[in-house]
């Protein structure tokens, strides 16, 4: 089995209106070196060999395969199949321009965008078809040297999309939805002659730094009361997390990220799915899969305690940005006062938040009778310290815990 890792380079300097970038050579940003670096880094901490690394003659895709075969100590394989697609007299040249200039050509390539070409280009079948030759290539070079082989090709979104939909049988029209952020991954593996598609266009987690989140809260214009709102919830769940036992399974700094990100959209309707969306489409889909979970009265009664589980019953302990228990939150005159539709979904919300804090309360005594054992006895918020006391160990160990005061 061959398996295939599809990079886009980094972020390139862009010209200030949004133009047609295809084969037009342009340099990668710093902003774009560093995106590549956190890919790198994943890519050497998650590979066990060295792999093949082949990257397209544009100076963004081969600076970027530059960047990750130094954290390999290996070779980069230059191959002008890799290079996006050519754009032709469109290159470089703005949306508007085009749009003001090619009025009919402009929409009949928007009505066919898998075979109209423009002039002096190509069109992205013929761009998929020269890609799938030079993948072929790749795999053939990889058998030669052994049965089991990882390659890397760094390379471009708009070709990458092109080959994702000649695999699957899908347009290009489809595939332009598929979200395929700078520096991100694409996994797909070459097993009995048929290509399993894996993970696509995502970023290590670690690429989610606090730099990155503000960079998130200024572009989906995040109220300032709402980032206070996910800020008290990331108090809340690190108590929570600080009282289960280290191995638990649950992905702290995933939580962590979740939590700062989750009312991201919030300002919209249906905003779990919305923020979810905007979060895949910058490439954190598994922070994404959380988000999209954390109101959902979804309940998982035969599992042990998950991460989405975690999100939405810390959510429930903080009403905009104060702390509250259970009891204020679902504040049962409030909904004597709902229309039945209103009253169903309470019902639903505080049975799951309750089946939720039965399985805290499980998975924590577990955790807080070593922790006595050791006198490592943690200090936490008062809706957890609320929490603690109302738990079996509560007569024998309660008067051991700190707490921030009221």
């Amino acid at each position: 089995m061959t398996k295939l890792i599809l990079i886009r380079h980094g972020e390139p300097e862009l010209p200030a209106e949004k133009s047609y970038i295809g084969v037009t050579d342009l340099p990668m940003s710093e902003r774009g070196e560093e995106q590549i670096r956190t890919t790198a880094q994943r890519l050497t901490e998650n590979l066990e060999a060295v792999p093949l690394i082949y990257a397209s003659p544009l100076a963004r895709s081969m600076d970027s395969a530059q960047i990750i075969a130094r954290a390999f100590d290996t070779d980069v394989w230059c191959l002008e199949g890799l290079r996006e697609i050519d754009l032709g007299i469109w290159e470089n040249r703005s949306f508007r321009e085009i749009r003001e200039e090619f009025p009919e050509e402009f929409d009949a390539r928007g009505r066919n965008l898998d075979h109209y070409m423009i002039p002096n280009g190509e069109s992205f079948f013929q761009a998929a078809n020269r890609f799938e030759k030079t993948v072929g290539s790749m795999l053939a070079q990889a058998h030669e040297t052994e049965e089991e082989q990882t390659i890397l090709a760094v390379t471009h979104g708009g070709v990458i999309r092109a080959f994702l939909g000649r695999i699957q049988g899908k347009s290009m029209q489809e595939m332009m939805k598929v979200p395929m952020p700078y520096a991100s991954m694409t996994e797909v593996e070459f097993h009995n002659g048929e290509w399993i598609i894996g993970r696509t266009g995502y970023l290590p987690e670690e690429a989610l730094t606090m730099d990155e989140i503000d960079r998130l809260y200024s572009k989906y214009q995040v109220p300032e009361h709402v980032r206070r709102h996910m800020a008290e919830v990331k108090e809340v769940l690190d108590d929570l997390l600080r009282i289960l036992p280290q191995d638990s399974g649950l992905n702290r700094q995933r939580l962590e990220k979740a939590a700062l990100l989750h009312d991201l959209c919030r300002l919209e309707k249906n905003h779990p799915t919305v923020s979810a969306q905007a979060l895949r489409d910058e490439g954190y889909d598994r922070i994404a899969e959380l988000v999209e979970e954390h109101n959902s009265t979804r309940e998982y009664p035969d599992s042990g305690l998950t991460e989405s589980e975690l999100l939405y019953y810390a959510d429930k302990l903080v009403r905009e940005d104060q702390k509250v228990t259970l009891d204020d939150r679902f504040d049962r005159s409030r909904e004597a006062r709902m229309p039945e539709e209103g009253r169903i979904n309470f019902e639903k919300r505080l049975r799951k938040a309750e089946s939720i804090e039965n399985k805290i309360k499980s998975s924590a005594n577990r955790s807080l009778y070593q922790l006595v054992k050791t006198d490592n006895i943690p200090s936490v918020q008062p809706v957890v310290y609320r929490l603690l006391l109302d738990m079996s160990l509560r007569r024998k160990f309660a008067a051991d815990f700190a707490y921030h005061g009221d």
